[in-house]
């Protein structure tokens, strides 16, 4: 009689695969991931599990490294601090040589107490590996930073693959002289990141947020996508940056602080023939902004995303400034993202230099809205059939007057009747010259507001009704899109 089987006897390609389902279903990539732990499970399952997946490159090649540092009093090498820190260090160095060839990805996530020294051997480990192509740096210290990318001449590891590089939350410290006259960088500026075009040719995303950026030095000319959150200061140094960026195809800036300018009215001219993509997320008022909006331009311009928080007064310089930025451009924008948090005296403003913007952009595929009082006033100034190749559009009304809500509603709705039943435009998946089919439009009103109202009776039926026609018009008083 035989024995009982165990799962041993799953033959090693169906382990195999199940492996590779973990691989998929875990983002391996991602901070905050589970994979780790997935992986110790697996494991523990049998010795022959054990040893294929310490046999499978794919399981190793994400390293993650949390730095604790240790306390000035635990420099001597016998304390047991120091003894476990090297332990955890010489067992990350063993995993990520289990990845082999494949491309390497590290997470390094740092104390941020001042009080505490950085911890030893993080710097020479990352440096002892090669391979990289994906960096994510998150530390209070640039000096980590600073140690990982030396500007000294020393023998270093290949890190020619390095593609993509993220610096979360790196702010310099006070006590480091900006104009050190011992500086390596330009005008006695001392450099505090270092990249060169020749160790780092194939760099090409990076995000460094809050960092100061008069203190980098980067191939900016390689680059196509860059995510910048500013920190306190001058906006010259961004624009310092922008100009040396021509190769960019995306670009983010986000102001959670307040940045200034000698004279935003002097600002330079900027540009960038290949940028495709520009999203600022505006926290912080700041009237260099706009300025900056108006002497920029982007010919190859497509999608466009303007948000602006509950701190910012005045919203109509940014979306004049926008629709500014499309006309002088000739941008053929296919998506725009509009969301501004503001008050009543001002948004009619917005309402009309919104919809001049849709008037002016046929190209337009997808447009979202979101603000606060939205009183539908840029869909009674729109010709029904000013937007030929809209799919999508979206509006995402913040206001707490339901008078003004149940008027931009009935505007919304009406606006949907012209431009589907009166056009004959109903959804339909159709079938596109290249056999590709078309996505199904969706209109879409939103109100976010507390407590929650609902929409007239009357309205709502209308809706219904035009839904039971093929109409796609959705209403919803949920509290956001």
């Amino acid at each position: 009689m035989s024995s009982r089987p165990t799962i041993d006897d799953i033959p090693y390609e169906l382990i195999n695969e199940v492996l590779k389902l973990v691989i998929l279903q875990h983002d391996a990539s991602e901070v905050w991931s589970t994979f780790g732990e997935s992986r110790t499970t697996l494991l523990l399952v049998s010795r022959r599990w054990n040893d294929i997946i310490i046999k499978t490159p794919a399981f190793w090649n994400v390293i993650r490294i949390h730095a604790y540092r240790l306390r000035s009093k635990s420099t001597e090498v016998d304390n047991e601090p120091h003894k476990q820190h090297v332990l955890k260090l010489d067992q990350i160095r063993a995993a990520a040589l289990r990845s082999g060839t494949l491309p390497r990805r590290l997470h390094l996530n740092s104390s941020n107490s001042d009080e505490e020294r950085l911890l030893q051997g993080i710097v020479n480990l990352i440096q002892s590996i090669t391979n990289w192509t994906f960096m994510s740096l998150q530390t209070w210290d640039h000096r980590l930073v600073q140690q990982i990318f030396s500007i000294e001449e020393a023998p270093l590891q290949d890190w020619s693959a390095l593609s993509e590089l993220r610096i979360h939350k790196c702010w310099r410290p006070h006590d480091v002289d900006v104009e050190d006259p011992g500086s390596n960088g330009t005008n006695g500026t001392s450099i505090s990141l270092y990249m060169s075009p020749e160790r780092f040719p194939s760099l090409r995303e990076v995000m460094i947020s809050e960092w100061w950026l008069k203190i980098c030095q980067l191939p900016w000319a390689q680059l196509t996508d860059l995510d910048l959150a500013l920190i306190p200061g001058p906006f010259s140094d961004c624009l310092e940056v922008l100009e040396k960026s021509s190769s960019l195809e995306r670009l983010k800036v986000r102001v959670n602080h307040h940045v200034v300018n000698s004279d935003p009215f002097k600002l330079r001219h900027i540009t960038l023939h290949k940028l495709q993509d520009l999203e600022l997320d505006l926290d912080r008022a700041s009237d260099v902004i706009p300025s900056f909006l108006f002497h920029l331009t982007l010919p190859s311009l497509i999608n466009l995303s303007l948000k602006e928080g509950v701190e910012v007064y005045h919203p109509h310089f940014l979306t004049r400034a926008a629709l500014q930025l499309v006309q002088r451009s000739g941008a053929k924008l296919q998506y725009l993202d509009i969301r501004l948090m503001t008050d009543i005296d001002v948004e009619e403003r917005d309402e009309i230099f919104i919809a001049t913007l849709l008037k002016v952009t046929p190209s337009l595929r997808m447009v979202c809205l979101g603000a606060a009082h939205i009183t539908g006033l840029f869909l009674t100034d729109m010709d029904d059939h000013c937007l030929p190749n809209l799919t999508h559009l979206y509006v995402d009304n913040h206001c707490r007057d339901r008078g003004i809500n149940d008027t931009a509603a009935q505007t919304f709705v009406e606006w949907v009747k012209r431009r589907v039943l009166d056009t004959g435009d109903l959804v339909q998946e159709v079938n596109h010259e290249e056999g590709k089919k078309v996505s199904p439009r969706k209109f879409y009103y939103c109100v976010f507001s507390t407590p929650l109202k609902d929409f007239p009776c009357a309205l709502k039926a209308e809706v219904a009704k035009l839904r039971d026609e093929g109409c796609p018009v959705t209403l919803d008083n949920s509290l956001s899109i």
